[in-house]
C-alpha cells in the first residue's frame, strides 16, 4: 500500500512539474494548454497533443494521475527542449481528452486547434472519429501514437497511424520469404482476435502474390501437439516462410520442438513477446533462424535508447518504459519533418518526407498509406537481439 501510495505522489508531482513549465489554463474540464495560445504564420513548430492525461479541473480534488501519460509527456518535453537547443522552434500544447468522446469533440471545436502543424493523439478508439473528422476538414496531419487498430477512414489522408497494423505486419513477413521456386507459405495462428487479425492478412497477401498458402492453422494448448504432423504435411521449403502470430506458451514450446524434430528448413517469424515471455535459452531460437517482428519494442539495446531511459527517468521519477521512448521519437521525427517543410506546405510533410528516419525505432513511412509500413524485424545473433 505504502509503495502504490509513493507512486501516486511521484506521478502528482511529475504532473505538477510539468504543468509549471509554463502557463496553463483548464476550460470545461475538458482541457490543458501549456504556453500560450499559438497565432497563424511565423517559424514556430506547434504540435498539440491530445492525450487522456485525466487531469482533474481542480488540482485541490481527487488526482487520479495516468502512468502513462505522465512518462509520455515527460519524454514529449524533453524530446521539445532538445529541439530547440538544436534550432528547430517546436512548442508543444497539451490537451486533455479524459477518455471521452464529448471532450475529444469540444478539443476539436477549439479554434485555437485549427493553428497547428500537428496533432498527436487521441488513443482511444471512441475519441478518434471525431479528430480524424476535423483533422480531413482542417486539412491538419493527426497522429493516433500508440495503438495498431485502425479507428477512422483509411481514405483519410490527414489521419495517420504510428503503428503498424496487420496488414503492414503480414506484408513484413511474407516479404522474408526467398526468391526460388518454390511458392509454400504457412501461418499458425494464435486464439486472440489479434491472431486472427494477423493471419487473415497474412493469408491473403500471400494469395494475392501467388503464394500457395501450404499450412493455415488455428492451434491452441490442446491441439499443440499436433504441429510435427502439420509440419510434415505442409512440405515448406527453404524459401518458404512459416508466420506464427501465436502467443500461447505452449504453442511456441511445443513449436521449436516441432522444427527440431521435422527439420523444418522454412523462415518462421514470430512476435517479439516470445523472448520476453520465456525462459527458453536464446541460442535455440538462434539455432533455429527465428525472425522476430518487434513494432512495439523500439530502440532495443541500443546505446542512446538506454541512455534516453535514464534522462527519463531522472525527471519522471519512475523508471521508463518504451512508452516515454516512443512520445520523444514521435516528436523528435515528426518536428524534424515538419522543419524541412516551408510553413504552408506542412500540412503534407509526413507524407513528402517519407519514409521518416529515426536512431530509436524502425522509424516511418506513409508512402503507400495512411498506417506505417516500418515493421522492426529482429534476430538473435551470437546470443544478441539486433535489428536487420
Amino acid at each position: 500500500m505504502m509503495r502504490v501510495l509513493q507512486q501516486g505522489l511521484v506521478l502528482a508531482v511529475a504532473w505538477l512539474a510539468l504543468l509549471a513549465l509554463g502557463p496553463h489554463r483548464a476550460q470545461a474540464n475538458v482541457q490543458i494548454t501549456h504556453g500560450a495560445a499559438p497565432k497563424a504564420g511565423g517559424d514556430e513548430i506547434r504540435i498539440a497533443l491530445v492525450l487522456p492525461l485525466m487531469l482533474p479541473s481542480d488540482l485541490k480534488g481527487t488526482f487520479k494521475p495516468s502512468q502513462t501519460m505522465a512518462e509520455f509527456c515527460t519524454a514529449a518535453r524533453l524530446a521539445e527542449a532538445d529541439a530547440q537547443a538544436r534550432g528547430i522552434p517546436i512548442k508543444l500544447y497539451f490537451y486533455d481528452s479524459r477518455r471521452m468522446a464529448d471532450s475529444a469533440s469540444l478539443i476539436a471545436n477549439l479554434p485555437e486547434l485549427a493553428e497547428m502543424d500537428l496533432v498527436i493523439g487521441p488513443i482511444y478508439g471512441k475519441e478518434t472519429a471525431a479528430l480524424a473528422a476535423w483533422a480531413q476538414a482542417r486539412q491538419v496531419p493527426m497522429v493516433n501514437p500508440l495503438t495498431s487498430a485502425l479507428h477512422f477512414d483509411a481514405n483519410n489522408k490527414f489521419a495517420y497511424q504510428a503503428e503498424p497494423g496487420p496488414k503492414e505486419m503480414a506484408a513484413t513477413a511474407l516479404a522474408l520469404k526467398q526468391v526460388g521456386p518454390g511458392k509454400q507459405v504457412g501461418c499458425i495462428y494464435g486464439t486472440t482476435p489479434k491472431d486472427s487479425a494477423l493471419a487473415a492478412a497474412f493469408a491473403e497477401q500471400a494469395r494475392q502474390a501467388g503464394h500457395t498458402l501450404a499450412l493455415f492453422k488455428k492451434v491452441a494448448k490442446n491441439s499443440a501437439a499436433n504441429l510435427p504432423k502439420f509440419l510434415r504435411e505442409a512440405g515448406l521449403d527453404s524459401n518458404s516462410v512459416l508466420f506464427v502470430p501465436n502467443a500461447e506458451p505452449l504453442v511456441k514450446a511445443q513449436l521449436l520442438s516441432a522444427l527440431e524434430i521435422t527439420r523444418c528448413p522454412a523462415l518462421t517469424v514470430t512476435y517479439g513477446a516470445w523472448i520476453e515471455e520465456s525462459d527458453i535459452p536464446l541460442e535455440r531460437f538462434e539455432r533455429l533462424r527465428i525472425r522476430f517482428l518487434y513494432p512495439d519494442y523500439p530502440g532495443y539495446g541500443l546505446p542512446d535508447a538506454e541512455r534516453l531511459r535514464a534522462r527519463i527517468q531522472e525527471v519522471y521519477g519512475l523508471p521508463a518504459t518504451d512508452v516515454g521512448l516512443k512520445a520523444y521519437d514521435l516528436i523528435a521525427v515528426f518536428g524534424q519533418a515538419l522543419a524541412q517543410a516551408a510553413p504552408q506546405a506542412r500540412s503534407s510533410a509526413l507524407r513528402d518526407y517519407s519514409p521518416l528516419p529515426s536512431k530509436l525505432t524502425a522509424g516511418y513511412d506513409f508512402t503507400q498509406s495512411q498506417t506505417n509500413a516500418r515493421v522492426p524485424i529482429y534476430r538473435l545473433y551470437d546470443g544478441r537481439l539486433e535489428r536487420e
